[in-house]
Protein backbone atom coordinates (compact mmCIF):
# COMPACT_ATOMS: atom_id res chain seq x y z
CA UNK A 1 0.00 0.00 0.00
CA UNK A 2 1.49 3.76 -0.37
CA UNK A 3 3.13 2.87 -3.62
CA UNK A 4 1.89 2.72 -7.14
CA UNK A 5 2.35 -0.56 -8.48
CA UNK A 6 5.64 -0.21 -10.87
CA UNK A 7 5.23 0.72 -14.10
CA UNK A 8 7.91 -1.28 -15.12
CA UNK A 9 6.58 -4.38 -14.95
CA UNK A 10 6.77 -6.99 -18.23
CA UNK A 11 3.58 -7.23 -20.43
CA UNK A 12 1.65 -9.88 -18.92
CA UNK A 13 2.05 -8.43 -15.33
CA UNK A 14 -1.57 -8.03 -13.83
CA UNK A 15 -1.55 -4.72 -11.75
CA UNK A 16 -4.09 -4.39 -9.28
CA UNK A 17 -6.77 -2.31 -9.82
CA UNK A 18 -8.44 -2.27 -6.32
CA UNK A 19 -7.93 0.22 -3.45
CA UNK A 20 -4.27 1.76 -2.88
CA UNK A 21 -3.60 5.47 -2.37
CA UNK A 22 -0.96 7.54 -3.98
CA UNK A 23 1.05 10.82 -3.55
CA UNK A 24 -1.73 13.55 -4.69
CA UNK A 25 -0.22 17.51 -4.08
CA UNK A 26 2.87 19.27 -2.63
CA UNK A 27 1.67 18.47 0.90
CA UNK A 28 2.49 14.97 0.88
CA UNK A 29 -0.94 13.68 1.34
CA UNK A 30 -2.54 10.49 0.12
CA UNK A 31 -5.65 10.51 -1.64
CA UNK A 32 -7.58 6.74 -2.15
CA UNK A 33 -7.26 5.84 -5.62
CA UNK A 34 -10.34 3.50 -6.56
CA UNK A 35 -10.62 0.46 -9.14
CA UNK A 36 -12.60 -2.60 -9.51
CA UNK A 37 -10.37 -5.17 -10.33
CA UNK A 38 -7.36 -6.57 -11.53
CA UNK A 39 -6.46 -5.33 -14.80
CA UNK A 40 -3.51 -6.70 -17.23
CA UNK A 41 -1.06 -4.80 -18.83
CA UNK A 42 -2.65 -4.44 -22.24
CA UNK A 43 -5.71 -2.74 -20.49
CA UNK A 44 -3.65 0.90 -20.27
CA UNK A 45 -4.87 4.23 -20.96
CA UNK A 46 -2.30 6.12 -22.88
CA UNK A 47 0.40 7.23 -20.60
CA UNK A 48 0.60 3.72 -19.23
CA UNK A 49 -1.89 4.08 -16.53
CA UNK A 50 -4.10 1.14 -16.19
CA UNK A 51 -7.56 1.54 -17.68
CA UNK A 52 -11.03 1.02 -15.28
CA UNK A 53 -13.07 -1.71 -16.21
CA UNK A 54 -16.15 0.73 -16.61
CA UNK A 55 -13.56 2.34 -19.07
CA UNK A 56 -13.19 -1.13 -20.98
CA UNK A 57 -17.02 -1.33 -20.96
CA UNK A 58 -17.98 1.93 -22.05
CA UNK A 59 -15.09 1.29 -25.07
CA UNK A 60 -17.77 -1.29 -25.97
CA UNK A 61 -21.04 0.74 -25.92
CA UNK A 62 -19.21 3.37 -27.57
CA UNK A 63 -18.25 0.45 -30.50
CA UNK A 64 -21.95 -0.52 -30.73
CA UNK A 65 -23.39 2.31 -31.02
CA UNK A 66 -20.81 2.67 -33.69
CA UNK A 67 -22.22 0.21 -35.62
CA UNK A 68 -19.80 -2.47 -34.88
CA UNK A 69 -21.15 -5.26 -33.02
CA UNK A 70 -18.86 -7.90 -33.05
CA UNK A 71 -15.82 -5.84 -31.62
CA UNK A 72 -18.26 -4.09 -29.09
CA UNK A 73 -18.83 -7.59 -27.52
CA UNK A 74 -15.45 -8.35 -27.29
CA UNK A 75 -14.88 -5.27 -25.37
CA UNK A 76 -17.55 -6.24 -22.72
CA UNK A 77 -16.89 -9.43 -22.50
CA UNK A 78 -13.20 -8.32 -21.71
CA UNK A 79 -14.41 -5.91 -19.47
CA UNK A 80 -16.44 -8.71 -17.54
CA UNK A 81 -13.97 -11.23 -16.84
CA UNK A 82 -12.11 -8.28 -15.17
CA UNK A 83 -14.39 -7.50 -12.84
CA UNK A 84 -13.83 -10.26 -10.11
CA UNK A 85 -14.89 -8.63 -6.99
CA UNK A 86 -16.95 -5.58 -5.08
CA UNK A 87 -15.91 -2.88 -6.14
CA UNK A 88 -13.50 -1.18 -2.76
CA UNK A 89 -14.33 -4.37 -0.69
CA UNK A 90 -11.73 -3.64 2.14
CA UNK A 91 -12.52 0.25 2.59
CA UNK A 92 -15.50 1.56 4.81
CA UNK A 93 -16.82 5.25 5.13
CA UNK A 94 -19.50 7.97 3.81
CA UNK A 95 -16.96 8.34 0.54
CA UNK A 96 -16.18 4.53 0.21
CA UNK A 97 -19.79 3.82 0.23
CA UNK A 98 -21.18 6.47 -2.13
CA UNK A 99 -18.15 5.46 -4.85
CA UNK A 100 -18.82 1.29 -4.45
CA UNK A 101 -22.40 2.60 -5.22
CA UNK A 102 -21.24 4.22 -8.23
CA UNK A 103 -19.04 1.81 -9.69
CA UNK A 104 -21.84 -0.80 -9.07
CA UNK A 105 -24.27 0.97 -11.13
CA UNK A 106 -21.79 1.64 -13.54
CA UNK A 107 -20.92 -2.37 -14.15
CA UNK A 108 -24.18 -3.28 -14.03
CA UNK A 109 -25.20 -0.92 -16.52
CA UNK A 110 -22.39 -2.55 -18.82
CA UNK A 111 -23.38 -5.68 -18.01
CA UNK A 112 -27.22 -5.10 -19.58
CA UNK A 113 -25.49 -3.72 -22.59
CA UNK A 114 -23.51 -6.72 -23.37
CA UNK A 115 -26.11 -9.03 -22.14
CA UNK A 116 -28.76 -7.15 -25.13
CA UNK A 117 -25.69 -7.65 -27.43
CA UNK A 118 -25.79 -11.38 -26.19
CA UNK A 119 -29.60 -11.69 -26.89
CA UNK A 120 -29.43 -9.85 -30.27
CA UNK A 121 -26.85 -12.89 -31.22
CA UNK A 122 -29.12 -15.19 -30.30
CA UNK A 123 -27.21 -16.35 -27.49
CA UNK A 124 -30.63 -16.54 -25.19
CA UNK A 125 -29.25 -19.83 -22.82
CA UNK A 126 -25.89 -18.21 -22.31
CA UNK A 127 -26.70 -15.71 -20.18
CA UNK A 128 -29.62 -17.23 -18.23
CA UNK A 129 -27.54 -18.12 -15.18
CA UNK A 130 -25.58 -14.55 -14.96
CA UNK A 131 -29.75 -12.84 -15.65
CA UNK A 132 -30.66 -15.31 -12.42
CA UNK A 133 -27.80 -13.89 -10.22
CA UNK A 134 -28.19 -10.07 -11.20
CA UNK A 135 -31.71 -10.10 -10.65
CA UNK A 136 -31.11 -11.71 -7.15
CA UNK A 137 -28.40 -9.06 -6.55
CA UNK A 138 -31.05 -5.89 -7.49
CA UNK A 139 -34.30 -7.68 -6.60
CA UNK A 140 -36.26 -4.53 -7.25
CA UNK A 141 -33.99 -3.35 -10.63
CA UNK A 142 -36.72 -4.25 -13.25
CA UNK A 143 -34.03 -3.94 -16.00
CA UNK A 144 -32.14 -7.48 -15.26
CA UNK A 145 -35.89 -8.78 -14.77
CA UNK A 146 -37.15 -8.01 -18.05
CA UNK A 147 -33.99 -9.52 -20.19
CA UNK A 148 -34.08 -12.50 -17.98
CA UNK A 149 -37.71 -12.97 -19.09
CA UNK A 150 -36.94 -12.31 -22.39
CA UNK A 151 -34.00 -14.97 -22.53
CA UNK A 152 -36.08 -17.49 -20.85
CA UNK A 153 -39.17 -17.12 -23.50
CA UNK A 154 -37.03 -17.37 -25.94
CA UNK A 155 -35.59 -20.49 -24.60
CA UNK A 156 -39.38 -22.22 -24.45
CA UNK A 157 -39.64 -21.67 -21.01
CA UNK A 158 -42.92 -19.47 -20.94
CA UNK A 159 -44.35 -20.69 -17.59
CA UNK A 160 -40.79 -19.53 -15.75
CA UNK A 161 -40.87 -16.26 -17.93
CA UNK A 162 -44.12 -15.64 -16.39
CA UNK A 163 -43.52 -16.96 -12.69
CA UNK A 164 -40.90 -14.15 -12.75
CA UNK A 165 -43.05 -11.67 -13.53
CA UNK A 166 -45.37 -12.99 -11.06
CA UNK A 167 -43.04 -12.67 -8.29
CA UNK A 168 -41.23 -9.04 -9.03
CA UNK A 169 -45.23 -8.17 -9.10
CA UNK A 170 -45.41 -9.18 -5.77
CA UNK A 171 -42.22 -8.01 -4.87
CA UNK A 172 -42.83 -4.48 -5.53
CA UNK A 173 -46.57 -4.00 -4.56
CA UNK A 174 -45.11 -5.35 -1.15
CA UNK A 175 -41.47 -3.26 -0.10
CA UNK A 176 -42.71 0.04 -2.46
CA UNK A 177 -46.07 -0.33 -2.94
CA UNK A 178 -45.98 0.05 -6.87
CA UNK A 179 -47.01 -1.95 -9.41
CA UNK A 180 -43.95 -3.18 -12.10
CA UNK A 181 -43.60 -0.25 -15.31
CA UNK A 182 -45.02 -0.13 -18.39
CA UNK A 183 -42.52 -2.00 -20.23
CA UNK A 184 -42.06 -5.26 -17.92
CA UNK A 185 -45.94 -5.30 -18.24
CA UNK A 186 -46.31 -4.84 -21.63
CA UNK A 187 -43.64 -8.25 -21.78
CA UNK A 188 -45.93 -9.69 -19.57
CA UNK A 189 -48.83 -9.47 -22.24
CA UNK A 190 -46.78 -10.00 -25.26
CA UNK A 191 -45.71 -13.90 -23.55
CA UNK A 192 -48.86 -14.20 -22.92
CA UNK A 193 -50.34 -14.48 -26.34
CA UNK A 194 -47.08 -15.89 -27.53
CA UNK A 195 -45.75 -12.75 -29.98
CA UNK A 196 -43.87 -13.68 -32.42
CA UNK A 197 -42.12 -10.31 -32.19
CA UNK A 198 -40.68 -11.60 -28.89
CA UNK A 199 -38.18 -13.91 -31.33
CA UNK A 200 -37.48 -11.11 -33.88
CA UNK A 201 -34.08 -9.62 -33.39
CA UNK A 202 -34.59 -6.56 -35.36
CA UNK A 203 -31.89 -6.21 -38.39
CA UNK A 204 -30.73 -9.77 -38.13
CA UNK A 205 -31.60 -12.71 -40.87
CA UNK A 206 -30.28 -16.02 -41.29
CA UNK A 207 -26.93 -16.88 -39.12
CA UNK A 208 -25.46 -18.11 -42.74
CA UNK A 209 -23.94 -15.76 -45.48
CA UNK A 210 -25.77 -17.46 -48.54
CA UNK A 211 -29.32 -18.22 -47.53
CA UNK A 212 -29.57 -22.36 -47.50
CA UNK A 213 -31.27 -23.95 -50.55
CA UNK A 214 -31.48 -27.85 -50.21
CA UNK A 215 -34.90 -28.86 -52.25
CA UNK A 216 -34.71 -31.97 -54.15
CA UNK A 217 -34.44 -31.43 -57.52
CA UNK A 218 -38.15 -30.12 -59.22
CA UNK A 219 -39.40 -33.26 -60.88
CA UNK A 220 -38.36 -33.29 -64.54
CA UNK A 221 -41.81 -34.57 -65.77
CA UNK A 222 -44.83 -33.19 -63.44
CA UNK A 223 -48.18 -34.04 -65.03
CA UNK A 224 -51.27 -33.39 -63.26
CA UNK A 225 -52.57 -31.55 -60.27
CA UNK A 226 -52.69 -28.47 -61.79
CA UNK A 227 -56.19 -27.86 -59.49
CA UNK A 228 -54.25 -29.03 -56.47
CA UNK A 229 -51.39 -26.97 -57.38
CA UNK A 230 -53.39 -23.94 -57.96
CA UNK A 231 -55.76 -24.37 -54.32
CA UNK A 232 -52.22 -24.66 -52.67
CA UNK A 233 -50.92 -20.80 -53.91
CA UNK A 234 -54.38 -19.61 -52.93
CA UNK A 235 -53.62 -20.65 -49.48
CA UNK A 236 -49.71 -18.77 -49.30
CA UNK A 237 -50.24 -15.01 -48.18
CA UNK A 238 -47.85 -13.53 -50.29
CA UNK A 239 -49.37 -15.27 -53.43
CA UNK A 240 -52.89 -14.38 -52.64
CA UNK A 241 -52.10 -10.85 -52.94
CA UNK A 242 -52.12 -10.92 -56.25
CA UNK A 243 -54.15 -14.06 -56.88
CA UNK A 244 -57.97 -15.22 -56.09
CA UNK A 245 -58.94 -14.45 -52.64
CA UNK A 246 -58.34 -16.87 -49.76
CA UNK A 247 -58.85 -17.45 -46.01
CA UNK A 248 -57.78 -14.19 -44.13
CA UNK A 249 -54.05 -13.33 -42.96
CA UNK A 250 -53.04 -14.50 -39.87
CA UNK A 251 -49.70 -13.24 -37.78
CA UNK A 252 -48.56 -16.71 -37.59
CA UNK A 253 -46.58 -18.85 -39.72
CA UNK A 254 -48.66 -21.00 -43.10
CA UNK A 255 -48.30 -24.24 -42.92
CA UNK A 256 -49.90 -26.62 -45.20
CA UNK A 257 -50.10 -30.29 -44.58
CA UNK A 258 -50.36 -33.11 -47.57
CA UNK A 259 -51.91 -36.31 -46.89
CA UNK A 260 -52.54 -39.86 -48.55
CA UNK A 261 -51.62 -43.19 -49.71
CA UNK A 262 -47.92 -44.48 -50.16
CA UNK A 263 -46.79 -43.78 -53.73
CA UNK A 264 -49.56 -40.99 -54.03
CA UNK A 265 -47.23 -37.96 -54.74
CA UNK A 266 -46.86 -35.64 -51.62
CA UNK A 267 -43.81 -34.86 -51.99
CA UNK A 268 -43.54 -34.22 -55.39
CA UNK A 269 -45.85 -31.85 -55.53
CA UNK A 270 -44.69 -30.62 -52.23
CA UNK A 271 -41.49 -29.99 -53.92
CA UNK A 272 -42.80 -28.24 -56.61
CA UNK A 273 -45.10 -25.87 -54.97
CA UNK A 274 -41.76 -24.89 -53.23
CA UNK A 275 -39.72 -24.45 -56.10
CA UNK A 276 -43.20 -22.77 -57.02
CA UNK A 277 -43.00 -20.52 -54.53
CA UNK A 278 -38.77 -19.91 -53.98
CA UNK A 279 -39.10 -16.40 -55.13
CA UNK A 280 -41.16 -15.32 -52.88
CA UNK A 281 -38.54 -16.73 -49.44
CA UNK A 282 -35.60 -15.62 -50.62
CA UNK A 283 -33.81 -16.47 -46.42
CA UNK A 284 -34.01 -19.73 -48.11
CA UNK A 285 -35.88 -23.14 -48.82
CA UNK A 286 -35.01 -26.10 -46.67
CA UNK A 287 -36.24 -29.84 -47.09
CA UNK A 288 -36.15 -32.26 -44.61
CA UNK A 289 -36.91 -36.28 -43.91
CA UNK A 290 -38.54 -36.94 -41.07
CA UNK A 291 -38.36 -40.80 -41.91
CA UNK A 292 -41.83 -42.20 -40.28
CA UNK A 293 -41.93 -44.93 -43.02
CA UNK A 294 -38.27 -45.18 -44.29
CA UNK A 295 -37.66 -49.18 -43.46
CA UNK A 296 -33.87 -48.32 -43.30
CA UNK A 297 -33.95 -45.93 -40.06
CA UNK A 298 -35.95 -44.68 -37.28
CA UNK A 299 -38.35 -42.01 -37.47
CA UNK A 300 -36.42 -38.85 -36.74
CA UNK A 301 -36.93 -37.31 -33.13
CA UNK A 302 -38.01 -34.11 -32.70
CA UNK A 303 -34.43 -33.02 -30.85
CA UNK A 304 -32.56 -34.82 -33.97
CA UNK A 305 -34.17 -32.73 -36.57
CA UNK A 306 -33.78 -29.90 -35.22
CA UNK A 307 -30.12 -29.98 -34.30
CA UNK A 308 -30.23 -30.98 -38.13
CA UNK A 309 -31.97 -27.58 -39.22
CA UNK A 310 -29.68 -25.38 -36.86
CA UNK A 311 -26.58 -26.59 -38.80
CA UNK A 312 -28.58 -26.36 -42.24
CA UNK A 313 -28.95 -22.52 -41.29
CA UNK A 314 -25.70 -22.23 -40.83
CA UNK A 315 -25.23 -22.11 -36.41
CA UNK A 316 -22.22 -24.24 -35.29
CA UNK A 317 -22.96 -27.30 -33.25
CA UNK A 318 -21.55 -25.41 -29.91
CA UNK A 319 -24.36 -23.22 -30.15
CA UNK A 320 -27.01 -26.05 -30.24
CA UNK A 321 -28.34 -26.25 -26.82
CA UNK A 322 -29.03 -29.80 -25.52
CA UNK A 323 -32.91 -29.65 -24.91
CA UNK A 324 -35.48 -30.09 -27.17
CA UNK A 325 -37.30 -26.92 -25.68
CA UNK A 326 -34.44 -24.77 -26.37
CA UNK A 327 -33.43 -26.33 -29.63
CA UNK A 328 -36.89 -25.13 -30.43
CA UNK A 329 -36.84 -21.36 -29.25
CA UNK A 330 -33.63 -20.81 -30.85
CA UNK A 331 -34.86 -22.50 -34.18
CA UNK A 332 -37.73 -20.41 -33.87
CA UNK A 333 -35.41 -17.23 -32.61
CA UNK A 334 -33.49 -17.48 -35.84
CA UNK A 335 -36.37 -17.37 -38.18
CA UNK A 336 -38.28 -14.93 -36.66
CA UNK A 337 -37.52 -11.82 -38.98
CA UNK A 338 -37.05 -14.37 -42.62
CA UNK A 339 -39.05 -15.58 -45.26
CA UNK A 340 -38.36 -19.21 -46.02
CA UNK A 341 -39.90 -22.51 -46.58
CA UNK A 342 -39.31 -25.24 -44.68
CA UNK A 343 -40.66 -28.54 -46.37
CA UNK A 344 -40.95 -31.44 -43.71
CA UNK A 345 -41.19 -34.99 -45.74
CA UNK A 346 -43.02 -37.78 -44.39
CA UNK A 347 -44.23 -37.01 -40.89
CA UNK A 348 -45.35 -39.56 -38.33
CA UNK A 349 -47.73 -37.18 -36.83
CA UNK A 350 -48.12 -33.74 -35.69
CA UNK A 351 -46.34 -34.53 -32.12
CA UNK A 352 -42.68 -34.81 -34.43
CA UNK A 353 -44.03 -31.64 -36.93
CA UNK A 354 -44.87 -29.36 -34.05
CA UNK A 355 -41.35 -28.83 -32.40
CA UNK A 356 -40.06 -27.91 -35.71
CA UNK A 357 -42.33 -25.09 -36.58
CA UNK A 358 -40.82 -21.59 -36.85
CA UNK A 359 -43.42 -18.96 -35.58
CA UNK A 360 -42.61 -15.87 -37.95
CA UNK A 361 -45.59 -15.17 -40.50
CA UNK A 362 -43.14 -14.84 -43.46
CA UNK A 363 -42.06 -18.20 -43.28
CA UNK A 364 -44.04 -21.51 -45.31
CA UNK A 365 -43.86 -24.78 -43.93
CA UNK A 366 -45.70 -28.01 -46.29
CA UNK A 367 -45.90 -31.09 -44.46
CA UNK A 368 -46.67 -34.47 -46.28
CA UNK A 369 -47.72 -37.41 -44.07
CA UNK A 370 -49.66 -40.91 -44.93
CA UNK A 371 -52.21 -39.67 -42.25
CA UNK A 372 -54.33 -36.75 -41.90
CA UNK A 373 -52.46 -34.31 -38.75
CA UNK A 374 -55.49 -32.90 -37.38
CA UNK A 375 -53.70 -32.18 -34.65
CA UNK A 376 -51.92 -29.28 -36.61
CA UNK A 377 -54.82 -27.41 -35.71
CA UNK A 378 -53.94 -24.12 -37.89
CA UNK A 379 -52.83 -25.75 -40.74
CA UNK A 380 -54.34 -26.09 -44.41
CA UNK A 381 -55.11 -30.00 -45.13
CA UNK A 382 -55.04 -31.33 -48.38
CA UNK A 383 -55.88 -35.02 -49.17
CA UNK A 384 -54.71 -36.22 -52.43
CA UNK A 385 -55.88 -38.97 -54.83
CA UNK A 386 -54.62 -41.21 -57.22
CA UNK A 387 -54.10 -39.53 -60.73
CA UNK A 388 -57.56 -39.67 -63.01
CA UNK A 389 -56.25 -42.12 -66.37
CA UNK A 390 -55.72 -39.61 -68.45
CA UNK A 391 -53.16 -38.03 -66.18
CA UNK A 392 -51.06 -40.94 -65.22
CA UNK A 393 -51.04 -41.93 -68.97
CA UNK A 394 -49.50 -38.44 -69.86
CA UNK A 395 -47.05 -39.10 -66.66
CA UNK A 396 -45.83 -42.62 -68.06
CA UNK A 397 -45.58 -41.37 -71.60
CA UNK A 398 -44.09 -38.58 -70.40
CA UNK A 399 -41.76 -40.40 -68.42
CA UNK A 400 -40.87 -43.43 -70.82
CA UNK A 401 -40.11 -40.96 -74.01
CA UNK A 402 -43.17 -40.61 -77.03
CA UNK A 403 -40.49 -43.31 -78.79
CA UNK A 404 -40.95 -46.09 -76.56
CA UNK A 405 -44.71 -45.86 -75.42
CA UNK A 406 -47.88 -44.08 -77.14
CA UNK A 407 -50.98 -43.27 -75.54
CA UNK A 408 -53.26 -45.81 -75.65
CA UNK A 409 -55.42 -49.23 -74.35
CA UNK A 410 -51.77 -50.77 -73.49
CA UNK A 411 -50.53 -47.85 -71.52
CA UNK A 412 -54.10 -47.40 -69.89
CA UNK A 413 -53.82 -51.20 -68.68
CA UNK A 414 -50.54 -50.41 -67.07
CA UNK A 415 -51.41 -47.14 -64.68
CA UNK A 416 -54.61 -48.86 -63.89
CA UNK A 417 -52.23 -52.18 -62.76
CA UNK A 418 -50.24 -49.61 -61.46
CA UNK A 419 -53.12 -48.03 -58.88
CA UNK A 420 -52.50 -44.80 -60.93
CA UNK A 421 -49.99 -44.15 -58.13
CA UNK A 422 -47.49 -41.35 -59.70
CA UNK A 423 -44.74 -42.97 -57.95
CA UNK A 424 -45.55 -46.68 -59.24
CA UNK A 425 -46.22 -45.21 -62.67
CA UNK A 426 -42.83 -43.74 -62.54
CA UNK A 427 -41.20 -46.44 -61.70
CA UNK A 428 -42.38 -49.06 -64.78
CA UNK A 429 -42.02 -46.21 -67.19
CA UNK A 430 -38.54 -45.44 -66.26
CA UNK A 431 -38.02 -50.13 -66.85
Amino acid sequence: MGRHPSRQSSPGTPHLYGAFTEPAGRRGRHRPRVATGFLPNRHRRRGGRPASVPAVARSGTGDSESGDDEYALDHHRRAAALCRAEPLADLTGDWAERTRRNLEEELLAAALDRIDLELQRGNHADVLRELSDLTERHPQDQRPVERLMMALYRCGRQTEALEMYRRTHGLLVEETGTEPGPGLRQLQQQILRSDPALLRVPGTQLSVDRSPHTLPHDPRVFVGRDEELQQLMDMVPTIRERGPAGPPSTSTVTVITLDGMAGVGKTALAVRLAHHLAEHFPDGQMFLSLHAHDPRQQPLDPADALDTLLRMIGLPATRVPRALDERAALWRSELAASRAILVLDDAAGHEQVRPLLPASAGCLVIVTSRRRLTGLHDSWPLSLDVLPVQDATALFTGIAGAGRAEAGDDVREVVERCGRLPLAVGMVASG
